[in-house]
């Protein structure tokens, strides 16, 4: 009887190995996984901290050209009304000032290296939210689309409207007020060397009277619109980066 037990002890101690084997082998992989997600934690924790930083400078860069977009339709708003008003005569040492802000046109460079990384080497997946992955993967269409209206503006301000105001304005006294004027130097973080070139003597503005060329009323309108629609994805644009923001604040406190 006890020769006919040796098979069956034999058996169960075969299955006890294997049974040892196989639970060895899981909990090494559970390890193994455990140990790997604790490293792609830190990774994260790091990526986020470093896509942080990179989307706070980007914010603050895209509010400065809002507000330049938004000073340029408030001075075309500003000449338009003077028009309304006829008043040009009274206000014709301000039309220097806000013609000169029209003539900036900012563009968006964000600074995109932490994110072309994630995407371009694949280590996108680390990071655990959909929401911030799914920014990421359509971030830079969105600064695409801004750019090209961008291009569109700035072509207009360089090929037309400059052209157009050096045919029928004074041009030399708009130059002059971009290069010394203190708020648009401090707003605009221009570096122009200081030199005044403004004309003193009296100039007979009534050869090219800007109060009775219509063609500056519908530049100064184009201007407003085209602001208004930069501004209006600039906006969308905001509200994604503050979101963003919110949700890595959110990740970071958790990790």
């Amino acid at each position: 009887m006890a020769d006919d037990n040796k098979p069956l002890k034999y058996l169960r101690y075969a299955v006890g190995e294997i049974a040892l084997v196989v639970i060895g082998i899981l909990i090494a992989f559970s390890l193994n996984n455990w140990n790997d997600n604790r490293k792609d934690r830190a990774k994260e924790k790091v990526i986020l901290q470093k896509l942080k930083s990179e989307y706070v400078s980007n914010l603050k860069q895209l509010n400065q050209k809002i507000s330049m977009r938004k000073d340029a339709a408030e001075s075309s708003i500003w000449l338009l009304k003077r028009f309304d008003l006829d008043d040009f005569n009274k206000r014709r040492d301000s039309i220097d000032y806000h013609i000169a802000r029209t003539l900036f046109f900012p563009t968006y460079d964000p600074n995109t290296g932490i994110t072309d990384e994630l995407i371009n080497t694949g280590n996108i997946y680390i990071i655990n939210n959909d929401s911030i992955k799914t920014f990421l993967a359509n971030w830079s269409a969105s600064v695409i689309d801004l750019k090209q209206d961008e291009n569109t503006y700035e072509t207009f301000v360089s090929i037309i409207y400059t052209p157009f105001l050096i045919e029928h304005y004074q041009f030399r006294n708009i130059v002059n007020e971009m290069r010394n004027n203190e708020d648009l130097n401090n707003k605009y973080k221009t570096s122009f060397t200081k030199v005044d070139i403004k004309r003193r003597n009296k100039f007979n503005y009534n050869n090219q009277k800007i109060e009775d060329n219509q063609d500056f009323e519908d530049y100064f309108a184009l201007i407003i619109d085209y602001c208004k629609n930069h501004n209006d994805m600039a906006y969308d644009m905001h509200n994604s980066i503050t979101d963003l923001l919110n949700i890595i604040d959110r990740e970071l406190a958790n990790k």
